[in-house]
């Protein structure tokens, strides 16, 4: 088992539990993190859904949404309705049809490597932002991490 940093196991372990009852990541689940999970004041978020936007925008130099946002691949954000937490951390680690192993190219990625993110850290917040995103809770473009 992969060490979790501590700055960020509290929100693993949110995640996973939210996840894991197959909630949606809207709402107060009475854990002061909970509250900052998803949410956005206009262009700027959290701390975790921030270091997912920055996977998204640099993973492989030139970011996700370069192969993604182009059809017939397939739409992360229509993605992430579709496939587990589980089934998408697969697709990261092992790759699928023409996508090769992204979780290298995530763990270079600036603020993950800052954050000092295990793997699965990682693959938490790119998860949270992708279902931010495609809940609306957090817009498209450039976004900024609250202070």
């Amino acid at each position: 088992m992969k060490k979790t940093s501590n700055k960020f196991s509290n929100s693993k372990i949110l995640l996973s539990a939210v996840l894991g009852a197959g909630l949606t990541l809207s709402g107060s689940f009475g854990n002061a993190y909970a509250a900052d999970v998803c949410t956005s004041e206009g262009a700027e978020v959290d701390e975790v859904t921030w270091v997912g936007a920055k996977i998204y925008d640099r993973t492989f130099g030139r970011g996700c949404a370069t192969c993604h946002d182009v059809s017939p691949n397939p739409n992360l954000l229509e993605s992430v309705k579709n496939l587990s937490k589980e089934e998408f951390s697969t697709v990261l680690k092992e790759g699928r049809n023409g996508m090769p192993k992204a979780t290298d190219a995530i763990m270079k990625v600036g603020p993950v490597k800052k954050a000092k993110m295990s793997e699965d850290d990682a693959i938490d917040a790119i998860w949270i932002y992708l279902n931010c995103r495609a809940e609306g809770k957090v817009p498209a473009g450039k976004v900024k991490k609250k202070k």
